[in-house]
C-alpha cells in the first residue's frame, strides 16, 4: 500500500450477519480486517470496508477494527443497522449509506421523510454519507434522486 497514489484503499469482504455470524465474524474476520488495517495506516493511508447492510450485531467489533470508513450502513428492511446505531458504535468512522434501495423506489416526499428523521437522531453529522446503503435500484427515478440529493444541500440541522 506504500506505493499507490490513493489515499484510500477499499476492501470488498462482503460481510454480513446474513451470511456468518458475529461469534464467526470475530473468530475468522476481526483479526485479519485489524492486520489489513494496521499495515494500510502504517503507510499513511485510510482503509475503507464495504460490508453489505447487516452489521448491528457486529458493531462491537467494527468500532475497534483499524479502518476509516464503513460502507454500506443499510437500513430495514434490507438491512438491519441505521446510522444513529452506526455513529452511536462508530464515532470516529466515516459512515456511508443510512437507506436502502427498496426506499429509492418510492417517492421523493417519502425518501426525504426517513432520511430527515434519522439525521435529527444523529449526534453530529460528520462523516456521513448518505447513499442507497449499496447500488441504487434500476427503479428509481433519475427525478427522485435530484429532489432527494437537492433536499440534502439544504438541510440544516446540524446538531
Amino acid at each position: 500500500s506504500e506505493t499507490t497514489p490513493a489515499d484510500l484503499i477499499y476492501l470488498v469482504e462482503d460481510t454480513s450477519t446474513t451470511i456468518i455470524s458475529p461469534a464467526q465474524y470475530h473468530k475468522y474476520c476481526f483479526n485479519h480486517i485489524e492486520e489489513y488495517g494496521n499495515i494500510v495506516k502504517q503507510s499513511g493511508k485510510m482503509l475503507g470496508l464495504h460490508m453489505c447492510g447487516h452489521l448491528k450485531d457486529i458493531l462491537p467489533d467494527l468500532s475497534r477494527v483499524n479502518a476509516s470508513v464503513f460502507e454500506a450502513f443499510t437500513s430495514p428492511p434490507v438491512g438491519n443497522v441505521r446510522l444513529q446505531e452506526g455513529r452511536s458504535a462508530c464515532p470516529d468512522k466515516c459512515l456511508i449509506g443510512g437507506t436502502n434501495c427498496v426506499l429509492w423506489t418510492k417517492d421523493a416526499k417519502t425518501i426525504i421523510n426517513e432520511i430527515e428523521e434519522d439525521l435529527n437522531q444523529m449526534p453530529h453529522h460528520r462523516g456521513l454519507v448518505i447513499s442507497s446503503g449499496g447500488v441504487m435500484p434500476p427503479a428509481a427515478e433519475p427525478e427522485t434522486i435530484k429532489k432527494v440529493s437537492d433536499w440534502l444541500k439544504t438541510y440544516n440541522n446540524i446538531n
